[in-house]
């Protein structure tokens, strides 16, 4: 590769598609090198050109950390609230962000799960079938221990609300307007917006699909070697997209003002 011309280098690749298997192959090295199963890595002197780096940016300045979820998590405690129907209402939009933030759900999936697509005994928590998926490409993510908790608890709220929706989330308005109802995508989006400004943290550019962006982040700084799974509980269309998480948390990782940090 080092020796080839530039302009020879995989004609048939985009940059992004080059740059993600230069990074694949150096992490495979990486891990390797930490089981001294190899004791040296071809590709740590390998420059693939940019890459998704932009979109890594892009993901950096919109994505939650875990305090502001957490703090976002906190406002919908139930035992912070005293009436039914706000227990109620905090119970759902707990499930909701659990399921962005823990498994990377879009908007529209949200607005789209019916209650037919929740299976409780499939995997170790249940599962969720994805039939509105981005692309019309239908996925099933298993649920953590914590997800189907919040899960549960407003399942057991929607019973009391008598409603004939097929929806797993409904609406609850607090003025006396119709409820039960599905969730529209723009009630999720004003749900999150609402919280944000609670909390301080509302600025231009980022919106609840910052959530999903924080799943992905949070799981390539943890494990990178994890980025094809990660991709297919994401859905996307090409592993290249997911890449931007990689290279985000990468970033976050070796962030050098650490090393200089008073």
């Amino acid at each position: 590769y080092a020796s080839t011309p530039i302009v020879e280098r995989f004609k048939r690749y985009t940059s992004d598609t080059v740059s993600l298997r230069i990074t694949l192959v150096r992490n495979f090295f990486k891990m390797g090198l930490s089981r001294q199963a190899v004791f040296h890595n071809p590709l740590l002197e390998i420059k693939a050109g940019k890459g998704s780096t932009a979109r890594a940016q892009k993901i950096i300045s919109r994505f939650y950390d875990d305090s502001e979820v957490l703090a976002a998590l906190e406002l919908c405690d139930e035992n912070r609230l005293h009436s039914p129907q706000g227990k109620s209402l905090a119970a759902r939009n707990t499930a909701m962000i659990r399921l962005m933030r823990n498994h990377g759900l879009r908007v529209s999936e949200i607005s789209g799960l019916d209650m037919a697509d929740f299976n409780p005994s499939t995997g170790e928590a249940g599962s969720l079938l994805l039939r509105h998926a981005k692309g019309d490409k239908s996925r099933t993510i298993l649920l953590t221990d914590k997800s189907r908790a919040s899960l549960d608890r407003w399942l057991a709220y929607r019973a009391m609300t008598q409603t004939t929706s097929e929806a797993l989330f409904v609406s609850l308005n607090l003025n006396g307007a119709e409820s039960g109802e599905r969730m529209s995508t723009r009630a999720v989006r004003d749900m999150w917006d609402e919280l944000q400004k609670r909390l301080g943290i509302k600025r231009p550019g980022r919106s609840v699909h910052g959530l999903r962006h924080a799943y992905a982040t949070r799981i390539m700084m943890e494990d990178p070697s994890a980025l094809i799974s990660l991709s297919l509980s994401m859905g996307h269309s090409s592993v290249t997209i997911t890449q931007g998480y990689l290279e985000a948390g990468q970033m976050i990782d070796k962030n050098p003002a650490k090393l200089s940090d008073l």
